[in-house]
């Protein structure tokens, strides 16, 4: 397979970008137009970051759209999405967030 995983799910997108991608229980809506949209500009904000293909980028949020737009930017990017439960606190985020070689 040629192509980036966000291409290949882009190829596979309704011919009409009007088409809802996303409807959340509290009524919000997502068409795809929307998310090609908002991740293109995420996507923008992490090269202002200067992260490059292969870099990785951890995210301590709640479950939101915002977070899948976020995840198909990185995809876009071709930056390493980690996403990591809000609900983490002392030891376990401290292990996640140290380097390999820093853990004992």
């Amino acid at each position: 397979m040629t192509g980036s995983f966000y291409a290949s799910i882009y190829a596979r997108s309704p011919a009409n970008g009007n088409r809802i991608l996303l409807d959340t229980p509290g009524g919000r809506t997502i068409t795809w137009t929307m998310a090609a949209e908002w991740s293109a500009r995420y996507a923008d904000s992490l090269y202002r970051l200067d992260l490059q293909k292969g870099d990785r980028i951890a995210v301590r949020v709640q479950k939101s759209p915002e977070l899948l737009l976020l995840h198909l930017a990185c995809l876009r990017a071709g930056v390493v999405f980690i996403p990591i439960n809000p609900d983490h606190e002392g030891q376990a985020l401290d292990h996640i967030c140290m380097t390999p070689d820093h853990r004992s």
